[in-house]
């Protein structure tokens, strides 16, 4: 329900939404603030906004069309098609993968890392894990790449939470180096509280939680088993506690 009150010469309009019961207001003031200045408009700025999947890396919709039986991706009908350049690199990169034969055709493993909801090159380093026996720390490491950076640095803070980063630092790997702060993490109970200490955001630790879920639902298929070595490994170097 909309409704619209004169208030001091303005209009004042009220927005009670259906579902939730909630009131929204604001004022109609007939004016319009920009960030940007007129000759930027003019000279600088795109008449529309470039799609994204012509600006995105297209490994997965690949993957994906191939695994839904499209073959000749070239004259697919995309709503906005992106650059052939990008497409053939693409089936480039899948092939290298192991993703498709040398007819573009899927494979086993094509179909295997079509389940996942990670890239192309995270879905088969996890399927290879598995063979290797160090899957669960594998989980954890692809989970922790496919979430922005974990660590920031509050202004006028910049030395302690440099210092703190380095307290998780493996020198072997950064990949180590992610699945130790994970295991920190874990190793206090999932603490808020630890996070704000070492500087870590703790909404990306917990998005890594939810992405190890939907990965182990999506890949049934996978058997999860741990590495001790790798465990080992990590245990060895500072491990910073509450």
């Amino acid at each position: 329900k909309i409704c619209t009150y004169t208030v001091f010469g303005h209009s004042l309009i009220f927005f009670r939404c259906p579902i939730y019961g909630v009131v929204f207001s604001f004022f109609l003031c007939r004016q319009c603030f920009r960030l940007y200045t007129q000759a930027a408009y003019r000279s600088e700025m795109l008449i529309a906004t470039v799609p994204e999947i012509q600006r995105t890396n297209l490994s997965n919709v690949v993957l994906l069309l191939k695994s839904l039986g499209v073959q000749d991706l070239l004259q697919f009908h995309f709503m906005d098609p992106p650059p052939q350049d990008n497409i053939l690199n693409s089936l480039f990169q899948l092939w290298v993968l192991g993703a498709l034969d040398n007819t573009g055709a899927l494979t086993s493993l094509g179909r295997q890392m079509v389940e996942f909801p990670l890239d192309p090159a995270l879905s088969k380093l996890l399927i290879v894990s598995v063979d290797m026996e160090c899957s669960a720390e594998v989980l954890v490491i692809v989970s922790m790449l496919s979430v922005p950076s974990i660590f920031y640095r509050p202004k006028g803070r910049e030395e302690e939470s440099d210092q703190a980063r380095e307290k998780f630092l493996v020198p072997e790997s950064d990949h180590l180096t992610l699945l130790h702060v994970y295991q920190q993490w874990k190793g206090n109970s999932y603490a808020a509280q630890w996070c704000n200490e070492h500087f870590i955001h703790i909404k990306a630790l917990r998005k890594v939680t939810c992405t190890q879920m939907h990965v182990k639902c999506a890949g049934t298929h996978v058997q999860i088993s741990c590495c001790r070595v790798v465990i080992v490994l990590t245990c060895c170097y500072r491990c910073p506690k509450r």
